[in-house]
């Protein structure tokens, strides 16, 4: 009767911070903590949130590498709930929060190679925020467990996973999360028989990563592959995520 109408999902940040506080090599040993987060996704509406408890008391900033960081706001934005970012975040502050100064905005000053590494994550965050509005399948029908599917809960390998969103219409966005320090070739299933589009890319070279061509198109191999009739061919760099849909919205 308080006019609450979501809850905070606290079991998923503390799986999320688990998972990407591993270095890349034990990861694949905490895959359930990504995949579980997605069996509950729908029992509340849900907020995933960071708040000011991640980043206080002894604890760090979420900053171990710029790609790492990047590629943990792809997952979150694409993931089944609302999103709540802890400020600092979205430009890659390095210290822990403290609440008797003020953030770390020299950060974004600083004319050497890592503010310019910080202006970049922050510029990768403002398009993905974008992106998330532009696109409804990664909002619109969130609370109905139909809006979203596995394709590879890390079967292929446990340091990647895919999966799509959909919205009320049926359109999907596609999601593959390359959480290791390796480039990796990878096969995705694909649900149409169409050329799709990388809408968005955490790896792109304006956002400090290595891709400097931007919405790549993807034609789809007609071979079964994953319990799909056809599947795409995508080179993932290391920490990196990728946004995919067939009907790219101007």
């Amino acid at each position: 009767g308080l006019g609450f109408t979501h809850k905070w999902n606290v079991s998923w940040t503390g799986d999320m911070m688990a998972y990407f506080s591993l270095a890349p090599e034990y990861r694949a040993y905490s895959l359930d903590k990504l995949i579980f987060s997605a069996s509950s996704a729908f029992v509340e509406d849900y907020i995933l949130p960071l708040t000011h408890e991640e980043f206080v008391y002894g604890k760090r900033s979420l900053l171990e590498k710029f790609a790492g960081l990047r590629s943990f706001f792809g997952f979150m934005m694409a993931f089944p709930g609302k999103k709540m970012s802890f400020m600092g975040c979205e430009f890659g502050q390095t210290s822990q929060w403290d609440y008797h100064s003020q953030l770390e905005w020299e950060l974004l000053e600083d004319d050497a190679h890592e503010g310019a590494a910080h202006r970049a994550t922050q510029a990768c965050i403002a398009d993905l925020n974008r992106v998330y509005a532009k696109n409804c399948p990664l909002w619109e029908d969130e609370s109905n467990p139909q809006s979203f599917y596995w394709i590879d809960p890390g079967r292929t390998d446990p340091d990647i996973v895919s999966f799509a969103r959909m919205d009320e219409e049926g359109d999907e966005v596609l999601v593959v999360c390359n959480f290791s320090n390796q480039p990796v070739r990878y096969r995705l299933g694909l649900p149409e028989e169409m050329t799709y589009t990388v809408i968005f890319d955490t790896d792109l070279e304006r956002y400090g990563g290595s891709q400097t061509e931007e919405n790549r198109k993807i034609p789809p191999v007609l071979r079964e592959y994953g319990g799909f009739d056809q599947y795409a061919e995508l080179d993932l760099a290391p920490y990196s995520v990728q946004y995919l849909r067939y009907d790219v919205q101007e």
